[in-house]
């Protein structure tokens, strides 16, 4: 979850690996993922239902800095290939309204979180772009209220951390090297240059 959140933090990233919670119905995986929400991209607009088709997919991403699809159960092969685009800085095209032949691209990457009672990112393409993060039952729960007031307590000193994990990734991005590099390479040299900001060990994040 730290790994994703220095990621999606990144100004101007070329590669945002895809965040998926899993777990057992009650798991918390919606109540995580709104809190990771809240510190990445603060929204009163939480996660959404998997889009249609591709033209809903483009509109979702053209009017956000963080993608979030809350409580998937299945995902068609289009999800699948065009998530593994957004990851790593593929196009959406669409056709323009009331047309045949102008067409519409959006290009770029995109953080995501997605979460769901059953493991769906079974696709090798998706699955080397996806931080998997699998929640057991809590044993305590505890109210709404008082969980959104420990988070309100705990996320000021949260966002600070990833802060100072940024201020250190942008000094060392420039002199930071992996040998033998994984799939997402340019998310494991990130991980590689922020690490000491917090720290961490250069190759504790890093595949």
């Amino acid at each position: 979850a730290l790994a994703w959140c220095m990621c999606a933090l990144q100004p101007n990233a070329k590669q945002y690996p895809i965040l998926a919670f899993s777990g057992s119905q009650g798991a918390g995986k919606s109540s995580a993922t709104r809190r990771l929400q809240q510190l990445v991209d603060p929204s009163s607009i939480t996660g959404r239902s998997l889009p249609r088709d591709e033209r809903d997919l483009a509109a979702s991403v053209s009017m956000r800095a963080l993608l979030v699809f809350d409580n998937i159960s299945s995902m068609a092969g289009w999800h699948s290939d065009t998530f593994s685009r957004l990851a790593t800085g593929g196009a959406i095209a669409q056709r323009a309204l009331h047309t045949t032949a102008d067409e519409h691209f959006i290009a770029g990457a995109w953080p995501m979180i997605v979460n769901g009672i059953a493991d769906i990112f079974g696709r090798p393409d998706l699955a080397d772009r996806t931080l998997r993060i699998e929640l057991s039952t809590p044993k305590v729960r505890l109210s709404d209220e008082e969980l959104s007031a420990r988070w309100e307590d705990a996320a000021p000193g949260l966002l600070g951390l990833l802060f100072d994990g940024i201020s250190a990734g942008l000094r060392r991005i420039g002199q930071t090297k992996i040998e033998n590099p994984p799939r997402m390479a340019s998310a494991a040299r990130w991980a590689t240059a922020w690490s000491p900001g917090l720290g961490l060990s250069p190759d504790a994040l890093a595949p």
